[in-house]
């Protein structure tokens, strides 16, 4: 069903802007519109339902981004099965990810006009098919183009995935402390830029985390030291794409799909490029210098949430 095909209109209940159906007999005669009886709005579904959905597309994801980084572990062997060099090894991780942000330009609006169920199987399907040629490659020229397709594939389930939760769930749901807080407060729906001040913190504990990551791999330096660095590094990480996800989700009702398209495809293609000089980078300016580098980047980027 398509979740751009519904009207925004006022729920009694909530108080709040919701995909509520249109009956056809109160509407002018749209041949471009699906009209929805209440029982088929998602939002009305069952809570277990709901969460059943949720379960799935989280397993499927997983799936498909435990593809993406277990190529890491495969590239000497792939360099030496295939008689190339560490560089061009490196491009299986490369081609996916990229595939990973192209995807979803095509998939995301795809879902918003035949549904994201139909999307959603013919992508996980594709993608199990792509892994095929992916094991059984003869050369390196079929496994780097099927490792393109299989991220490819399976990009949908990181893009139309963020379609399927606004058209599960309200915006109170999806809104985390901060907005329920300012809605508690000013007795009414806070904007979306609300979501973002969770992302905020998380640009600030993103550089901090590595700035202590970099400063304590030296061999003086017990290991633990380091584990514990990580801890406000993956909090920041998890802030930062919480808040973006939940804004953009919120902000671009019905839309989201789309929306979690362009924010796929822009993160994709820097993370597309960096695997390719992140070994020479570490090697020549090595561990401190290099995490340190790295650091200071996202110390420049910390504003942008």
């Amino acid at each position: 069903m398509s979740a751009s095909s519904i009207t925004l209109q006022q729920h009694p209940s909530l108080g709040e802007s919701t995909h509520m159906p249109e009956f056809k007999g109160n509407l002018p005669t749209d041949n471009f519109r699906v009209y929805l009886d209440l029982h088929e709005n998602p939002q009305e579904l069952p809570v277990v339902r709901k969460w059943a959905a949720v379960l799935a597309i989280s397993c499927a994801s997983l799936c498909v981004a435990s593809a993406s980084s277990m190529a890491v572990f495969a590239e000497d062997g792939v360099a030496q099965e295939f008689k190339i060099s560490q560089v061009v090894s490196v491009l299986s991780l490369s081609l996916f990810v990229e595939g990973l942000g192209l995807g979803p330009l095509i998939v995301g609006p795809l879902s918003e006009v035949y549904g994201r169920n139909l999307v959603y199987r013919i992508s996980y399907g594709l993608f199990f098919l792509c892994s095929f040629p992916v094991a059984f490659a003869p050369n390196a020229g079929v496994f780097l183009a099927f490792r393109f397709l299989g991220g490819f594939c399976g990009s949908a389930f990181l893009s139309v995935a963020g379609g399927s939760i606004s058209d599960l769930f309200s915006d109170s749901t999806v809104a985390n402390q901060f907005a329920r807080e300012a809605d508690r407060h000013e007795g009414s729906q806070p904007p979306p830029e609300v979501r973002l001040v969770m992302g905020k913190l998380g640009g600030v504990l993103v550089p901090v985390g590595l700035f202590w990551m970099a400063f304590s791999t030296y061999p003086q330096v017990p290991w633990i030291v380091l584990i514990i660095a990580s801890i406000p590094f993956g909090a920041g990480i998890y802030f930062v794409f919480t808040s973006t996800f939940t804004y953009l989700v919120t902000a671009y009702r019905p839309i989201a799909a789309s929306a979690m398209a362009a924010n796929s495809a822009l993160r994709s293609a820097f993370a597309a490029v960096f695997p390719i000089f992140a070994r020479p980078m570490y090697l020549r300016l090595g561990t401190v210098g290099a995490t340190a580098l790295l650091a200071g980047l996202t110390t420049l980027m910390a504003p942008l949430p």
